[in-house]
């Protein structure tokens, strides 16, 4: 299967199993785990309609806490999925952290699973990134 990486043609196929890698012309492979972070940005963007003038207007870090608050609920709350039966409706029913961002409604805090929040906090952080290259190359006003 063939994929476009920024004007670059690369071609995916499977890696020991492991999952989909993405190779571009340059070599670089990209593992499931990166596609799967790119592909949440695609959804954020496409499905939630979180578009980069959106995004802009959170210049208060408010997207970059978010994915911290999602990769610290793996780290805190991942032990829960092991522990108890019910693990993965405990790990879904934490309410929203007090961390979470103020400028952000408490019913945007949807944890899923260990993986599906890792992935949601490296897009939320790309996008904090994107924001912030964006702001960036904007000439001030005189």
């Amino acid at each position: 299967m063939e994929h476009e990486i920024r004007g670059e043609r690369s071609e995916s196929h499977t890696n020991d199993g492991l999952g989909t890698v993405v190779t571009t012309k340059k070599g670089f492979e990209m593992s499931k785990a990166i596609d799967d972070v790119v592909a949440e940005r695609k959804r954020q963007i496409e499905e939630e309609g979180w578009t980069e003038a959106h995004d802009d207007q959170h210049d208060d870090r408010s997207l970059a806490l978010a994915g911290a608050r999602y990769a610290h609920n793996y780290v805190s709350r991942a032990w829960i999925m092991d522990d108890f039966d019910d693990g993965a409706d405990r790990y879904k029913a934490e309410d929203a952290p007090y961390e979470w961002p103020t400028s952000w409604h408490e019913d945007w805090w949807k944890p899923k699973n260990p993986r599906r929040d890792l992935v949601r906090a490296a897009a939320l952080l790309i996008a904090e990134i994107e924001r912030l290259d964006r702001a960036a190359t904007k000439v001030p006003n005189a």
